[in-house]
């Protein structure tokens, strides 16, 4: 029993200083359920470049491209420029179809998205075009047709890089796709909603942002090559007082994972490419928050980074092996506290699972209006998520012990055979009638 007593007392205490350390992120929360921040209207436009590295895309790209040529924003000044690897990449035929530019890779030693946005946008400089800013897609994106025209209001607005609102284009699908689009919905609501509030720093996830062609022009080229360059990004706008905001009035659409190899795929590379893009910059950040530059708050939440993630899990996996050694300890002993220590064990476990079904049901809570599970799916959801979540625990595990994680394409499986506006149309219509019955 006193030893029981001893891992209570020290999970309390870990427990309170997850509270000390990640408070601010519940606050976070509350913004989720505020109104979105709406940029202001203006009449001037931007001319903005389109860069979409489409190596073997030739499956999906055509509703991008086709998305692209819909938009309600003057077309001469959206300049566009496909990224492939390989002149017999079937991508080509379909990118001279919509009439946009193709520029193929030559030194694919380097292997990466960075990599390839770095030789297009040193392509564009050395032909003397410029653009007021650039727009990152990926080839299964669609966006809708005023995405532009948004992110424009956010340029005109002083706003450096702007991060679009990521809606998924296979869901309702099965629970693996479901979870992982409400993964990206929740960091822009739960998290990068507030940001753009208080800090003016968030956190890209994926594709769907543009950045100020100023700022490109003064790297002459793009300088982000970790496996995560999104991230890495991230921190250097919040290093240097760039404004970055999320815009959520620029959806756009992309493809989620459908089984857990994928993901597992994703993920092992996403949490290596973080942890490449703290080693370069996570040092630095701290060392800002102690001079007498503006942003302190940013710096510090970019700063923290997943520590409170780490100690909640820490704290959860640590309380679980001390219970169960203590548990089985007691077996072999015929302990009279056998029954107390499984009690513990459960009770904890139990804890942990009804939070993340609860932190799961007012994400789809805040996101009814924008993503359409149905309700029993949503049941489904809230029930298996937790799980989905406590898997970053394995992935990050591989990703810390694994040597050759490189950057790698996705196999995606929504093929092009409807145009983006039936796409936006049907998800529009299904969500409106979802609507009327609740």
């Amino acid at each position: 029993m006193v030893a029981i007593d001893i891992v209570n007392k020290i999970m309390l205490g870990a427990l309170l200083l997850l509270f000390l350390v990640g408070f601010y992120r519940i606050i976070y929360v509350f913004f989720g359920f505020t109104k979105d921040v709406i940029q202001p209207e203006t009449n001037k436009k931007a001319k903005f470049a389109i860069l979409i590295a489409a190596k073997n895309e030739s499956k999906v790209i055509r509703r991008l491209l086709s998305s692209i040529k819909t938009q309600n924003y003057p077309s001469e000044l959206i300049e566009t420029f496909v990224i492939v690897e390989d002149k017999k990449d079937k991508t080509i035929q379909i990118v001279k179809e919509f009439g946009y530019n193709i520029f193929i890779r030559k030194h694919l030693e380097n292997i990466g998205k960075g990599y390839a946005l770095d030789e297009a946008v040193k392509d564009i400089i050395n032909q003397g075009k410029t653009f007021d800013a650039y727009m990152i897609l990926d080839a299964d994106n669609v966006i809708c047709d005023n995405f532009v025209e948004e992110m424009n209001k956010a340029f005109q607005n002083g706003v450096c890089l702007g991060m679009g609102y990521r809606n998924s284009l296979n869901q309702p699908g099965n629970w693996v796709a479901d979870c992982s689009a409400l993964t990206f919905s929740g960091i822009n609501t739960f998290q990068n909603k507030a940001r753009t509030k208080l800090t003016k720093n968030i956190i890209v996830s994926g594709t769907g942002l543009f950045l100020d062609g100023k700022i490109i022009e003064n790297f002459k080229g793009w300088p982000f090559h970790t496996l995560t360059e999104d991230y890495e990004l991230s921190l250097y706008c919040c290093l240097n007082n760039i404004r970055s905001e999320y815009v959520p009035t620029a959806m756009f659409y992309d493809e989620q994972p459908t089984n857990l190899k994928t993901l597992n795929k994703q993920r092992v590379r996403w949490i290596k490419g973080f942890m490449q893009s703290r080693n370069l910059y996570a040092g630095k950040i701290r060392k800002k928050l102690f001079s007498k530059e503006k942003n302190k708050a940013g710096k510090m939440d970019i700063a923290l980074g997943v520590i409170p993630n780490i100690i909640a899990i820490a704290s959860i996996i640590c309380y679980s092996i001390a219970m169960l050694s203590i548990f089985v300890y007691g077996l072999f002993s015929q302990a009279s506290y056998v029954n107390y220590a499984f009690k513990c064990l459960l009770i904890a476990l139990l804890i942990t699972y009804l939070f993340l079904s609860f932190y799961t049901f007012l994400q789809i809570l805040a996101e009814k209006k924008k993503m359409k599970f149905g309700f029993l799916n949503s049941i489904k959801i809230v029930l298996l998520n937790p799980y989905f979540a406590l898997l970053y625990i394995s992935h990050a595990i591989k990703a810390v012990f694994c040597k050759d994680a490189t950057w790698a394409p996705i196999e995606h499986g929504v093929v092009d055979n409807v145009s983006s506006n039936d796409i936006v149309q049907d998800f529009e219509s299904e969500t409106e009638n979802d609507l009327k019955l609740t």
